[in-house]
């Protein structure tokens, strides 16, 4: 048989001169072809599949075989024709019977025995790695072409990777490839363009412009560099033209939903959802499955079809679907989704009288960015006062009170022309808040007074009030009258069964016994505040965890303080609570210099002080410098340390409040002391003192009595000194805090420690949990799961991570669950909740407030804290990681979702090592020796490490180490690989041999 073959179809795609060079979906093919995997790379239209493949295979110092698809190639001896001139375009002497046998092979049974011939002749003369690309197999895919394909995977021998990309699935069964790692798929997730690609592809943008681009196209590199009318067409023609009428039809009135299931389809559009329409979809990636049976659109498409919809669907149509479908997601009890159809379908009128029926509950639920989007989008004509009166409230939580002050004028403006008295009084009280908030006690008390006439009859409002009463007493230096107000409070709102406002005067409480230095009374009110939140589904006081991580300092539990601190500050992060970040940010750093880490402590403060001051909050960026100055004086930098305190005191002298002058006077009078102006620092420690005294304050009695003893011994007045020296210690035994010196760097005992990297391993309260008490290995890889997710997982998603594509039910989830309660709390009873694995909003979660360390948080927050730009502390924290990666992750287990986590970590590790060396080769140069070995101990197989401990030998003339360690290479690489190391290494050390021999001679 003679065909005439298209020699352009065989050559590798040549890529355009812009490209983004994608280093990091590089190194993961990379690390799939060392594993000895073959690729499927399944995305759809514009993800840059093509010209990936292309790139990387021009970067391989292996032979890359290329075959461009077609509908032709369905055709099974076009196929064969096509892939043994593939594969003889990298290997010009293969011979093949297989030429002889193409004339039978158009019959299933013939191309199979073709192609065993072919694989036979190829398991004997391949002699290097090669690479066997099949590109847009979605044209020619056949369920006989299929069968070869499988066939492919399981005998191409084992110096040839099949690399093959497609639009659709493949209707072959890919996951059991994946579970045998023998095939790694990349999709849509993995090829999603990622911030750094991003600032490459798009350098004419700013830093703040990119990420809210990357969000809106979901990293789908064909939106990011295109015009929305170019990228529409281009939808249009690759993904739309071709698709039947009813699927086009469906897909429109689909784009209007964010998500979708089979309910929605029959419910809201009146279209059967049914299992073969859901499979083809899927197959030919026009939705994309979000778990628990819910789809979505894959979002360019969808913002396209919202933008221009379709011919057949007019406007007053799309509109009138929006209105329907807005009233079943109400009825569904999915409220932003309904308000966010109202809008669109031009009721804006509508969605405002819902938005104001759902504020109350979304401001106490802490959904505030959710909210604030639903009321921006109303717009501002004709907003009602309810709207101006929560985005206020919003703002205030957020710290901006400027702005909160501007909308409740609005919102009383908008009262008061009604006559809305109720309103009104809404209105002063949060302004009064607002004014408390940034410590304008006196605005807020006369806020006060206006509202109490109206709200006093309203349990609700008049809890507020209470609250805000003990908060203002408690800035004017009052916390026993303050912890008066809260105590009411906390009895009206647990007569109320009202779990949010109980949660508040709970932690307020907490602040009163702070202030007064009892902190074992207030650790006791935060952790009922937090109790509070957990086990009624409401949110706690934002303000309560970092808090409670400031007491945890106060009481030397400095290690418990820091964990606590990280994960406020993680969480706030999550809620864009710029005030809280500052606060959690200064917390951090606090417990940073309990531990002597004054680096990592000055990059939290500065952190903090960038924060308060992008957001205009003057009293942010009081306590900023307040802390830096703190910092500076233990430095031995009096001066720096003088002139931030005076900018410090400054910014907070317009805080009409007692509680931050106080504050700040006593960093000040620590300063003084220290650069020994005790003359200028005695008028301060008298004032402190006599506060302290007035006031109850005992800890910062405690703190001025120590600091008065110091300056007492200096001046050689030694009984004075004495004395207060005593009484210092005294206000410490019999409250727990100020601890000598000397056990400031106290470790509290964790009940738990969990250890994961090299091999799980628990150790509960000293002793490990054995396998008798696990009962089952799922029950600890479930542990696992849950302290790699702080997020929580669903029953589904437990379900699909514990045992992936194998069919079970719940009850084998419920059977782990209580197995791993068992294990970690083996006195828990029957019904009893447990510490650590909590259920909220019908999330499982891990309680990462319990007292439990863990080697992967460690890990990640030793590289996460690393200071850029301080050298010495940088390499503390790199090597600390280092240290704490004791080996690979979980390698007992083979889950998809390990193993990415696995890659991962690994990586992260690597990332460690090559900082590593740059920073020693600068500072220690004998150093990097020992890190490249230990990166090699990582991964053995990592060519960059091995070069360059090869390369270090050369240079420092030892040659025979060089050889040495190139046969060691060669060794791992044929017991690992079957394979010689790479070329690159092997020109390394050409000639050496030859050289080593006759010197020898």
């Amino acid at each position: 048989m003679h065909m005439t073959l298209l020699r352009r179809k065989l050559t590798i795609p040549p890529v355009w001169e812009g490209a983004v060079r994608r280093e990091r979906l590089v190194s993961m093919l990379n690390t799939a072809i060392k594993a000895g995997s073959h690729v499927a790379m399944i995305a759809g239209s514009g993800y840059g599949k093509t010209t990936l493949l292309a790139d990387w295979c021009r970067q391989q110092d292996r032979n890359a075989a290329w075959l461009s698809l077609d509908s032709e190639d369905a055709d099974l001896d076009t196929f064969l024709a096509y892939l043994l001139a593939t594969i003889e375009s990298v290997l010009p002497g293969f011979h093949s019977e297989a030429h002889g046998l193409l004339e039978r092979s158009r019959e299933r049974q013939g191309a199979l025995a073709t192609l065993t011939t072919l694989l036979a002749d190829l398991d004997e003369q391949v002699d290097r790695a090669i690479l066997l690309v099949l590109d847009d197999y979605h044209l020619a895919e056949s369920s006989s072409l299929n069968e070869l394909i499988v066939r492919l995977i399981k005998y191409l021998p084992a110096r040839i990777r099949l690399v093959l990309a497609s639009r659709t699935i493949p209707e072959i069964k890919l996951r059991a490839w994946q579970v045998k790692r023998e095939l790694c798929v990349l999709g849509e997730v993995e090829l999603a363009f990622d911030l750094n690609e991003l600032k490459k592809l798009r350098p004419d943008l700013l830093a703040e412009q990119l990420s809210p681009l990357l969000a809106s196209s979901g990293g789908w590199p064909a939106a990011l560099g295109m015009t929305p009318g170019m990228l529409d067409a281009y939808l249009d023609e690759q993904v739309l033209q071709g698709q039947p009428a009813e699927i086009k039809h469906f897909l429109a009135l689909a784009a209007i939903a964010e998500s979708f299931d089979a309910k929605f389809c029959e419910e809201a559009l009146g279209i059967p959802f049914t299992d073969e329409r859901r499979d083809w979809l899927l197959r030919h990636r026009l939705i994309l499955p979000l778990g628990e049976e819910r789809f979505e659109l894959p979002q360019p498409v969808r913002n396209m079809l919202r933008r221009r919809g379709l011919p057949d669907i007019s406007r007053a149509d799309r509109l009138v679907w929006q209105r329907r479908i807005g009233d079943y997601f109400w009825g569904q009890g999915q409220a932003l989704s309904a308000i966010r159809c109202w809008i669109e379908a031009e009721e804006a009128d509508r969605a405002a009288k819902r938005i104001v029926d759902i504020a109350e509950e979304w401001l106490q639920a802490g959904r505030l960015e959710a909210l604030a989007h639903v009321i921006d989008a109303v717009g501002t004509a004709g907003k009602q006062p309810e709207l101006w009166l929560a985005e206020g409230e919003i703002h205030r939580r957020w710290g901006d009170f400027e702005r909160a002050q501007e909308r409740f004028e609005k919102a009383l403006a908008g009262f008061t022309a009604t006559g809305h008295e109720y309103g009104k009084a809404l209105s002063y009280l949060r302004q009064a808040q607002a004014f408390a908030s940034c410590g304008r006690v006196d605005s807020a008390r006369d806020n006060l007074a206006k509202v109490k006439p109206t709200l006093a009859s309203n349990d609700r409002w008049q809890a507020d009030m209470l609250n805000l009463e003990g908060g203002l007493e408690l800035l004017a230096g009052h916390a026993k009258c303050a912890a008066e107000h809260f105590e009411a409070s906390l009895r009206l709102a647990r007569r109320m069964n009202a779990p949010y406002v109980e949660a508040r005067a709970a932690h307020n409480l907490g602040v009163c016994y702070t202030k007064l230095g009892e902190f074992r009374q207030a650790l006791g009110y935060y952790d009922a505040a937090l109790s509070c939140g957990q086990k009624q589904d409401v949110p706690m006081v934002w303000m309560t965890p970092i808090n409670r991580a400031l007491v945890l300092i106060y009481l030397e539990r400095v290690a418990q303080a820091q964990a606590a601190a990280e994960q406020a500050l993680e969480m706030v992060r999550r809620f864009k609570l710029a005030r809280e970040e500052g606060y959690a940010l200064r917390t951090l750093g606090y417990a940073y210099v309990k531990q002597n880490e004054f680096d990592r402590a000055a990059s939290c403060f500065e952190a903090a002080e960038q924060l308060a001051r992008r957001a205009s909050d003057h009293l942010g960026i009081a306590y900023s410098l307040n802390y830096r100055a703190d910092l500076a004086a233990i430095s031995g930098e009096s001066e720096t340390a003088l002139r931030l305190s005076a900018e410090a005191m400054e910014l907070a002298s317009g805080a009409e409040t007692l509680v931050h002058t106080t504050e700040f006077a006593h960093v000040r009078a620590k300063i003084l002391v220290s650069a020994g102006r005790h003359a200028e620092a005695q008028p301060l420690i008298e004032s402190l003192l006599s506060l302290a005294s007035n006031s109850g304050y005992k800890y910062l009695q405690h703190e001025v009595e120590r600091l008065s003893g110091t300056v007492a011994r200096s001046e050689k007045r030694l009984d004075d000194a004495e004395r207060r020296e005593q009484l210092a210690r005294e206000l410490a035994a019999s409250e727990g805090y100020g601890v000598a010196a000397a056990f400031s760097q106290t470790r509290i005992t964790p009940e738990l420690t969990i250890r994961c990297f090299g091999g799980m391993k628990i150790i509960r309260q000293g002793s490990e949990i054995g396998e008798r008490e696990w009962q089952s290995a799922r029950a600890k890889l479930l542990l696992a799961f849950l302290l790699c997710h702080p997020e929580g997982a669903t029953k589904s998603r437990l379900l699909e991570a514990l045992y992936a594509s194998e069919s079970t039910t719940e009850a084998s989830l419920h059977m782990n669950l209580m197995r791993l309660r068992k294990a970690l709390e083996p006195e828990l009873e029957k019904g009893q909740p447990s510490r650590y694995v909590l259920r909220s909003e019908g999330l499982y979660v891990f309680n990462r407030q319990a007292r439990v360390w863990f080697d992967v948080w460690s890990f990640e927050n030793a590289l996460r804290a690393t200071p850029p730009g301080r050298e010495a502390a940088e390499i503390r924290q790199l090597r600390l990681a280092l240290e704490l990666y004791a080996g690979d992750f979980l390698p007992e287990f083979d889950n998809d979702w390990v193993i990415a986590l696995r890659q991962r970590f690994r990586d992260r590790a690597l990332g460690a090592c090559r900082r590593l060396i740059v920073l020693l080769g600068e500072s220690e140069p004998s150093g990097t020796l020992e890190v490249v070995q230990r990166a090699l101990e990582i991964d053995p197989l990592a060519e960059e490490f091995h070069r360059e401990i090869i390369l270090r030998f050369l240079e420092s003339e030892e040659p025979h180490r060089a050889l040495e360690h190139y046969q060691l290479c060669e060794r791992r690489y044929q017991e690992m690989l079957g394979m010689n190391p790479p070329e690159d290494l092997a020109m390394l050390v050409a000639g050496l041999r030859n050289h080593l021999k006759s010197w020898e001679t």
